[in-house]
C-alpha cells in the first residue's frame, strides 16, 4: 500500500546484509531489524495485504561453526510488522515439507507476482543456472502445511521464468539448447505438457518479463540484443 519501505544495509561492504523498514509519510525508521539477510538471489516480498513481507535468511552460526555454514540452511520467513524477528513465521525449509524438496545448500526465495493468486517458491541450486520452482496459493502461505505443487525441476533446464494472471511463462532450454518460452497454469502445472509460445529460433533467448499488454523476451541476435 507503499506506506513502508523494506531496504537493506551492509555496512562497510561486508555482504552481511540487514533489513530495516521506514515509515514513508514520517520518514522515520520502525523497529523492524531483521539481520543474516540473504540477497543473493531474492527480494522481499510484500503480503498482499501489506501487514508483512516473506524473506529469505541465513542462519545463526554456532561459535565454532566453519565459516562456509552459513550459505547453508538458508530459509524463507514471513514477518508481521510490528513483532519481533524471533517470531516470523517459517515458510520453506530444508526437510519442512515432502511436498517441496531442496538441499542444506540449495537458495530457497519466495516471490509474490502481483495481480495473482500464487506464490511461486524458487530453488537456486548454487551457482547454477537451472531452477526448481514450486507454487502455492497465496492464502495458504501462513498454514502449518502448504499445499506446493512442483511446477520444474533443474532438470527440465528453467533459468528464468515470470507469471501473468494464473500463468507461469518458463524459459528452458530443454531440447532447445538456444531457449524457449513455454507456459502452463499454476493451478495445476504440468512442465510436460505446457504450451510452447515463443520458439527455439536462430537467435539466443535470454530473458523475459510478462507485462500487463504483452510478454517481453530479449533475445540476442547475430551479436545485437534485441526485444520481441
Amino acid at each position: 500500500n507503499n506506506k513502508y519501505v523494506v531496504y537493506g544495509l551492509s555496512q562497510g561492504g561486508s555482504e552481511q546484509t540487514t533489513y530495516h523498514v521506514l515509515e514513508v509519510k514520517t520518514g522515520k525508521v520502525t523497529n523492524d531489524k531483521i539481520d543474516r539477510i540473504e540477497t543473493a538471489y531474492n527480494s522481499p516480498q510484500w503480503s498482499d495485504n501489506s501487514k508483512g513481507f516473506f524473506y529469505s535468511r541465513r542462519q545463526k552460526l554456532p561459535k565454532d561453526a566453519p565459516a562456509t555454514d552459513i550459505y547453508k540452511k538458508t530459509k524463507v520467513y514471513y514477518h508481521k510488522l510490528g513483532t519481533s524477528p524471533d517470531d516470523d513465521k517459517l515458510v520453506a525449509e530444508t526437510g519442512l515439507s515432502d511436498k517441496a524438496t531442496f538441499s542444506d545448500v540449495d537458495f530457497p526465495s519466495l516471490y509474490l507476482p502481483k495481480k495473482s493468486r500464487h506464490a511461486v517458491l524458487k530453488i537456486k541450486h548454487g551457482d547454477s543456472n537451472p531452477l526448481t520452482l514450486y507454487t502455492a496459493p497465496k492464502r495458504s502461505l501462513l498454514r502449518k502445511n502448504i499445499p506446493w505443487k512442483k511446477i520444474c525441476d533443474a532438470s527440465q533446464e528453467v533459468n528464468d521464468y515470470d507469471v501473468s494472471g494464473n500463468n507461469i511463462y518458463l524459459m528452458t532450454s530443454h531440447e532447445a539448447p538456444k531457449f524457449k518460452i513455454i507456459e502452463t497454469n499454476l493451478r495445476a502445472p504440468n512442465f510436460e505438457k505446457a504450451k510452447t509460445v515463443v520458439p527455439e529460433g536462430d537467435y539466443v533467448i535470454d530473458g523475459l518479463y510478462a507485462a500487463k499488454d504483452a510478454l517481453y523476451v530479449g533475445i540476442m541476435d547475430g551479436g545485437f540484443n534485441k526485444v520481441l
